[in-house]
């Protein structure tokens, strides 16, 4: 017998055991915290497949209390933390597409666990797959913050919803700080962190990784960390984002900034999350950050038009021209200064490319998206800019 299946079956024992001697010494119903360790024990002894973990101190915009899935795998000893997208909160039209809560029956209805980074399948079809066998952990989005914000009782403007909770990055904090310190306390060993996002999840690893490093580098030591924002476009070209759409954002959600951003940072942009990258950049020098955008991005060219004609909050569509032009800014005045960042920017009018088939078959000036995300991760990409 294996000693990886010995040491599953001692585990299933333990539990068993554990759950049998908490029934017969407690009668009333267990409390929260009993069941959320219960699930993540059961997901601990049902490896390789998608377990839902209910968390009433996660709150959803609606004031509903929500969750999170995780993938447990005894293959590997790496972890990604993914944040999917679904807009922004900040008027009726953008409200209208993000969801108010999120459940356990949505997160298997909507097959979010089968999206392309995460799939098994990926690998049989390509052995570069990064993910391929390691722990992974969805973080349900129904915040309408982008994951950053901390505001309650807000009533969104321009038709938008009444008494929301914008509670996105203590929802982020909530989650990572039960699932690590439950891997910490059954000895399951994380050596590597990939913290990606996409669309509103790329503006969230933005917000939430410096809180991400903190919370696991208390538990483990020497843990190699990756960032990878997928067309979450915090740019500074106000002709593609304009200053009070910039504005709006931080008033609504009460967007969380770094206590010590000043400290790496001296001058912080009016609008401080856009000094978040030199601040990742500078504080930590030894991880890589990445950044996935598109030139003709439909979505994005529509849902940031709501701020054109000083946020007169009419749907539009960005000239093309006009968002790549934003897209370069933000390469050459930024991120190309700053060495652990790279870009990849592609000629196309697609939004994401991490949960779908372009993450495996988007390729530009011959080198694979799939492959730049693994060179990411080894250190080793270089920028790969479309004409």
């Amino acid at each position: 017998m294996k000693p990886a299946t010995i040491k599953n079956r001692l585990l299933s024992i333990t539990y068993l055991l554990f759950f049998l001697i908490q029934s017969c010494g407690d009668e009333s119903d267990p409390s929260a915290e009993e069941d959320e360790l219960s699930a993540l024990s059961n997901a601990l002894l049902n490896r390789e497949q998608w377990n839902w973990i209910d968390n009433e101190d996660i709150i959803s915009r609606d004031g509903s209390s929500g969750g999170y899935a995780v993938n447990f795998t005894e293959e590997s000893d790496k972890l990604l933390i993914y944040l999917p997208g679904g807009r922004a909160c900040f008027d009726a039209f953008s409200c209208g597409g993000n969801e108010p809560n999120y459940s356990e029956e949505k997160f298997f209805a909507n097959a979010d666990g089968n999206r392309s980074l995460f799939s098994r399948s990926v690998r049989a079809a390509n052995a570069n797959n990064l993910f391929k066998d390691w722990h992974q952990v969805f973080v349900a989005y129904s915040s309408g913050d982008v994951y950053s914000g901390d505001n309650a009782g807000v009533d969104v403007g321009n038709g938008g919803d009444s008494n929301q909770t914008f509670n996105g990055f203590s929802n982020f904090n909530i989650m990572l700080n039960d699932v690590i310190e439950f891997l910490a306390q059954n000895q399951i060993t994380i050596s590597e962190v990939v913290l990606a996002g996409s669309s509103a999840g790329g503006y969230g690893v933005l917000a939430n990784f410096d809180q991400m490093a903190t919370i696991i580098s208390a538990k483990y030591e020497d843990v190699k960390f990756t960032l990878i924002n997928d067309a979450g476009y915090l740019l500074s070209d106000k002709s593609v984002v304009s200053a009070c759409l910039n504005i709006e954002w931080d008033n609504l959600f009460n967007i969380q900034i770094p206590n010590d951003l000043s400290q790496f940072v001296p001058e912080p942009d009016e609008f401080e999350f856009l000094s978040i990258y030199e601040y990742l950049s500078k504080k930590y020098p030894g991880v890589d950050f990445g950044f996935y955008g598109s030139y003709s991005d439909l979505t994005s060219r529509t849902l940031l038009s709501l701020g054109q004609n000083n946020c007169a909050y009419q749907v539009g569509l960005i000239e093309a021209e006009v968002f790549k032009t934003g897209l370069l800014h933000q390469y050459n005045s930024i991120l190309k200064d700053l060495p652990n960042w790279k870009v990849f920017y592609a000629e196309t009018e697609s939004h994401t490319a991490l949960p779908f088939d372009q993450y495996t078959k988007l390729e530009v000036k011959g080198k694979k998206f799939i492959d730049w995300v693994a060179d990411l991760h080894s250190g080793n990409a270089e920028d790969v800019v479309d004409n």
